[in-house]
């Protein structure tokens, strides 16, 4: 009798959870400013609770659609949900002024530590805004003290400067000091290209954003077998129980 109601309280409860990811995937999308398809798994703060997953959340402030991540504030360039990749900003960017740099350094180090919401390619390469107090010469230095520091007389000169994961401190030119350190958003657009890119075409890659893809492997398989795992427990808990001598035998085997 209790294993006929232990297999009736599984399916009911697969049941629930199926209408329940039913209903969570066909919420109408969201709209913020220029980001109108805002949907599962994204939702925004003023969503109803049931709509989205609340890890994804999302929120429109001055009909901007704002992405807050690894202690930085993104805004929300576009969301492919054919690739599931969502495009960000840095929010300290301001796509009509060059001289505008992040604000929040993002490095492949942070989809390493545990937050596996978001992730990127690990051997992604960086860009470092670099400020020495004398010029420096060296090539794989870009000189971009005209675009950040204003025309005027300079008190710091700025470059920019690719790297990766296997730059070593001792690259860094003497009194000089790293800045801000970012995901290069695109790279093959520096590809081929020597030092014969500009600040402009830089800064105008990190207005374009970069691009994450999210965790899609989620919905109603994890759910499912979630409630399996649980209907399962639940029907040893029974058997332990009511039947402990065929508990003991189960534990055995």
């Amino acid at each position: 009798m209790i294993r006929e109601r232990l297999k009736i309280f599984v399916l009911l409860l697969i049941t629930q959870i199926i209408c329940n990811a039913t209903e969570t995937n066909h919420c109408p999308p969201s709209s913020c400013g220029n980001i109108h398809n805002i949907s599962y798994p994204f939702r925004l703060q003023t969503d109803p609770n049931h709509c989205g997953k609340h890890g994804y959340e999302l929120s429109c402030e001055n009909n901007i659609t704002v992405l807050n991540l690894f202690r930085g504030r993104y805004y929300v360039q576009a969301i492919n949900y054919d690739h599931f990749t969502i495009r960000l900003m840095d929010d300290g960017i301001n796509p009509d002024d060059c001289s505008s740099i992040p604000c929040f350094p993002l490095t492949p180090s942070n989809f390493s530590e545990g937050d596996d919401r978001y992730w990127n390619f690990y051997s992604a390469p960086m860009i470092s805004f670099i400020k020495c107090p004398n010029p420096v010469y060296p090539p794989s230095y870009l000189d971009c003290s005209t675009c950040i520091n204003g025309g005027s007389a300079l008190q710091t000169h700025t470059y920019a400067k690719i790297i990766d994961e296997h730059t070593e401190v001792s690259d860094l030119m003497e009194s000089c000091s790293v800045e801000m350190i970012y995901l290069l958003p695109d790279e093959e657009a520096f590809e081929n290209k020597d030092n014969n890119i500009s600040c402009v075409e830089i800064h105008r890659q990190l207005a374009y954003g970069f691009e994450l893809f999210w965790e899609h492997n989620f919905g109603i398989q994890q759910d499912l077998l979630r409630a399996l795992i649980y209907g399962i427990s639940a029907i040893l808990d029974a058997i332990e129980f009511e039947y402990p001598l065929i508990y003991a035998v189960i534990g055995k085997n």
